[in-house]
């Protein structure tokens, strides 16, 4: 499907949204968009506009705090969906637990970048490509815009896969050529995917060091089914080691964040973690079964739509 925009001729850009799961080309000519028009021209929007406080906790990393000074480097519009405590957990357990033989960054729901250019700053500092994944071809336009211009000519390789993780799973990592990854995952919150999403992991667990999953405090209306941390239970037992990372709220200074918001309904429950890092090495597989193949996981409900 051929995308086209009613903006002025200068910002005009012609590409095929693919209705398949695969390697995802950049469009020839998006480069040449300015910041201030990559949400139209890849109607990428805009929900709460909210930007995290990320100034407020320099000093503690040094590949934080280079992003931190590099983030007014794009001028485009976006939100941030984690909390700078997040970006900054994230930050640290990637620096510190990413093992030095370590060839593969990979994110999983990517939204308008707010992890990217952080993990996109990890990935250039061990010189190993950045992998990024989600089902929307415009989130990984613009996520690969933001940090391309935010990092510079210090940003990393990035490939893009338009896909679910079970496909990438299968199509680039249980047969490719890396050996020792880590992953961030902000992908869909509904408990069936997530859960879809971890076991899959299952099947190249000797290469996977750790996820550091968000939202596990997010909660909502019936139908999103926002039950990440019950995914991670389900696929890693109710005993499962993990560390928890991102901000916490409580219902004194964070009344609004416990209230649905009015787009999903969506809230956090009071003190409860951000999200967590998940060890492979301190943990077992609960699910799935042995028997259970990797086929069984894919494509178990119908990909978005080309827009």
């Amino acid at each position: 499907m051929t995308a086209t925009t009613g903006l002025p001729a200068r910002v005009q850009v012609a590409f095929e949204r693919p209705r398949d799961y695969g390697w995802l080309p950049v469009p020839e000519g998006l480069a040449r968009v300015a910041d201030a028009d990559l949400n139209q021209v890849l109607r990428a929007p805009v929900f709460g506009g909210q930007h995290a406080a990320v100034g407020a906790l320099v000093g503690s990393n040094a590949v934080f705090d280079a992003v931190v000074g590099q983030i007014d480097n794009f001028q485009g519009t976006f939100e941030d969906q984690c909390q700078a405590r997040y970006y900054l957990d994230m930050c640290q357990i990637f620096d510190q637990q990413l093992d030095t033989d370590a060839d593969l960054i990979v994110e999983a729901g990517v939204y308008l970048g707010g992890a990217s250019i952080f993990l996109g700053a990890l990935a250039a500092s061990r010189g190993i490509p950045l992998h990024l994944i989600d089902i929307d071809p415009d989130f990984l336009w613009f996520t690969h815009e933001r940090v391309r211009r935010t990092l510079g000519p210090h940003a990393p390789h990035i490939r893009l896969w338009r896909g679910d993780i079970p496909s990438y799973v299968q199509e680039v990592l249980e047969n490719g050529p890396y050996h020792r990854l880590m992953m961030q995952h902000d992908a869909s919150h509904d408990f069936n995917i997530v859960v879809r999403d971890l076991a899959s992991l299952y099947y190249v667990r000797d290469i996977v060091q750790g996820v550091c999953i968000q939202d596990t405090n997010l909660r909502g209306k019936p139908k999103y089914l926002n039950y990440v941390d019950f995914a991670v239970r389900a696929v890693f037992g109710d005993h499962a080691t993990t560390q928890p990372i991102g901000a916490r709220f409580n219902a004194i200074d964070h009344p609004h964040a416990m209230r649905p918001d009015r787009w999903f309904g969506n809230y956090f429950l009071e003190s409860e973690p951000e999200g967590l890092y998940i060890p492979f090495a301190q943990n077992s597989f609960s699910y799935p079964h042995p028997d259970i193949t990797l086929e069984d996981f894919q494509r178990l409900g119908p990909a978005a739509p080309p827009k």
